[in-house]
Order: C-alpha cells, then structure tokens, then sequence
C-alpha cells in the first residue's frame, strides 16, 4: 500500500513537471513573436492557431449548406506595425464560395499580430472537413 502511494506521488511530480515545461516553451515561443522576429513565418502560424476556432466554426456552418465545400482559399494580408490588420485580399479560391471567402476575410481583419514592422504576406486557408 505504501509503494502505491509512492508511485502516485512520483506520477503527480513528473505530471506537474511536465506540465509546466511545456507551458515554459509554449510561452517562450510567443515572447519571442512579442520581441524579436514577429513577421516571421512561425509568428505568424501561431496567430492563425489563436484564432482557428473562429475559422473552424465559420467553416462548419458554412458546411450545413454547401456539404461539397472544400478547397484552398489564399488571403494577403497586410498588417501594420501594431500587429492590426488593415487590408485582407483573397487572392486564390478554390472552394468556389464567394460568400465563404468574404466572411472569412472579415475574420482575419480582426486578428491581432504581433507588433514589429509593416509587412504584407500571403497565407493559405485548406477547407477540408
């Protein structure tokens, strides 16, 4: 009975340790974003995983409708050196909605990168249930 419980008490420490590193690196990850390469790819990755939920959920409902809805849709994207989005362009649509594409332009026109320089790039959206 002893050793059952040295053995719980040893999971729970390696558990907690194991949580807080990987709480350590997710946040390293986004300060480095916050101060030193905020335009870079993976920067900007981690913004667009922020706010997959709002995508995911507009997609779906989106799905209701239109279940033959997939493709690739390719914004541009231009953010202004507070991280705002000032303009957001599709560029690329191969779902073929028109509807889908608008409503998810005005979705990433809310997103809030990280602050850095003035910097346009080009992002691709898979619709794929």
């Amino acid at each position: 009975m002893k050793l059952n419980r040295y053995k719980i008490n040893l999971l729970l420490v390696l558990s907690y340790f194991i949580v807080s590193c990987a709480s350590q690196n997710s946040n390293s990850a986004e300060e480095d974003c916050g101060h030193y390469d905020s335009r870079s790819r993976e920067c900007i990755k981690q913004v667009f995983q922020k706010n997959q939920s709002k995508i995911t959920t507009l997609y779906y409902t989106e799905l209701k409708h239109e279940p033959s809805l997939i493709g690739r849709v390719v914004f541009n994207i231009h953010i202004d050196s507070t991280g705002k989005v000032n303009q957001v362009f599709v560029t690329e649509n191969e779902s073929n909605s028109v509807h889908l594409a608008n409503q998810l332009a005005d979705v990433i026109k809310q997103f809030q990168f990280y602050d850095g320089v003035e910097y346009s790039f080009s992002y691709p959206i898979e619709l794929a249930p």
